[in-house]
């Protein structure tokens, strides 16, 4: 459908970025074109899809929904022939991927990931319910044991000026991924739109991709 899916592939690429947005969705917008353009450079193709358009449309999901869907675009994806899968995750978008089975994928890269941390995993217990019945997205919650399952190379960045996500709560959960990477932007809050480290940030991404 017009305005869903922008997929800008680059021929003969294998290696494909995934852009899974926070809130706000409409990952098919202006605001998100500096990401297409900087990894079309590099050789990698990028899809944006989008898994919803606005927070109202988000709400009127379900996480079956959003992971059901997640799982689609990657079957399609690999169909493709792409080997090397890389996720972008946006606030609460990134905090469905460290809920996500990531085992489809080979690398995930969040940016200020949105999602609740306790002793007990309520994901399972949830994941039936429109979101809109959830208060708060930090009501839905995942555990150590969540965390330490995921074992692709996980880059975790984060604001310094960020009044959403907690720092320290976020470095936390990230010492529980055994291979992930945590980062600290000076300047930055938790919409990533400081174009002032915007090319700090990309060159931060591409180095973890390139290594990894």
């Amino acid at each position: 459908m017009k305005n869903e899916i922008i997929f800008e592939e680059v021929k003969k690429s294998k290696q494909i970025v995934i852009l899974v947005p926070g809130a706000s969705g409409n990952v098919t917008s202006k605001r998100f074109d500096f990401l297409s353009k900087f990894f079309k450079e590099k050789g990698y193709s990028f899809l944006r899809y989008n898994f919803w358009k606005n927070d109202k449309e988000l709400e009127e999901k379900t996480l079956n929904e959003i992971y059901a869907k997640l799982n689609e675009t990657i079957s399609t994806i690999k169909s493709k022939g792409y080997s090397k899968i890389i996720m972008i995750g946006k606030s609460i978008g990134g905090g469905f991927l460290l809920g996500f089975d990531n085992s489809s994928v080979d690398l995930m890269i969040l940016l200020a990931p949105a999602i609740g941390f306790s002793d007990n995993n309520n994901v399972d217990e949830i994941k039936d319910l429109k979101l809109s019945n959830i208060k708060k997205y930090f009501d839905i919650k995942i555990n150590e044991k969540v965390l330490r399952r995921i074992k692709i190379p996980t880059l975790i960045l984060i604001g310094d000026k960020d009044n959403v996500v907690s720092i320290d709560k976020l470095e936390e959960m990230s010492k529980l991924i055994k291979d992930s990477k945590f980062k600290i932007i000076s300047g930055m809050d938790h919409s990533f739109d400081d174009d002032k480290s915007r090319e700090n940030i990309l060159n931060l991404i591409l180095d973890f991709i390139e290594t990894n």
